[in-house]
């Protein structure tokens, strides 16, 4: 279980139990049985519940991506997204004239964008919303390629990156060799795009790793 795996139980009836975690659950006959309440618009990671004590179908969720509130026990949610607040594990810019700013979030992945976007509920109208999601998981590092500021190197948690271009997606994770003691990765791994030859990638596990084309073979 995680650190945040709370139990919170209904107080107008002892028979419901909510419990916090990935996913969020809840019981309705003291834990004889559970089901998800898991709504599209909920994220993972459940920290928190609070139930109404006065309307115990009202209950507000916190969670790795806000708020979010339910006056149904769990069946349908408001997403309240007001301020937008999150962390980023790292952010990164671009050379391109209109240049594009690029963060790597917990738990929310990475994400790109112009520098002069100012925050504002304008783009509900057109449903275009400025930034633009990469990939998802824990975003991490992230490295551009100046020649064209379209190739984007990153990944998620433990290692996983990918080189992300116009013509596509390669996924590369470096291997230990047969026979070695498996590669131990941090949770934020760290990669570096040479600033003197642009296909040279470097990658850190518990041991240093050295691409010489873009990511698609590797010596360690």
């Amino acid at each position: 279980g995680y650190y945040f795996g709370v139990i919170a139980i209904d107080p107008s009836d002892a028979k419901r139990l909510y419990i916090a975690g990935v996913p969020m659950l809840t019981s309705g006959d003291g834990g004889a049985t559970w089901e998800g309440i898991n709504a599209d618009n909920v994220h993972v990671d459940h920290h928190s519940i609070w139930i109404n004590p006065n309307k115990s179908s009202h209950i507000i969720n916190g969670n790795d991506g806000g708020i979010n509130i339910s006056y149904d026990q769990g069946k349908t949610y408001i997403k309240c997204n007001n301020p937008a607040v999150g962390q980023f594990y790292t952010v990164n810019v671009d050379y391109a004239d209109h240049y594009n700013v690029y963060g790597g979030l917990q738990d929310n992945g990475v994400w790109k964008g112009p520098h002069d976007y100012e925050a504002g509920d304008g783009w509900h109208q057109t449903g275009k919303y400025p930034y633009t999601s990469l990939m998802g998981g824990d975003g991490m590092q992230i490295e551009i390629d100046m020649r064209d500021n379209e190739t984007v190197y990153t990944g998620y948690q433990f290692g996983h990156y990918s080189r992300i271009s116009p013509d596509g997606r390669h996924y590369f994770h470096p291997k230990h060799e047969l026979g070695e003691r498996p590669l131990r990765w941090n949770w934020q791994t760290p990669i570096h795009l040479s600033h003197h030859n642009q296909d040279i990638l470097y990658m850190g596990s518990n041991r240093f790793h050295r691409s010489m084309d873009q990511g698609e073979t590797w010596e360690t």
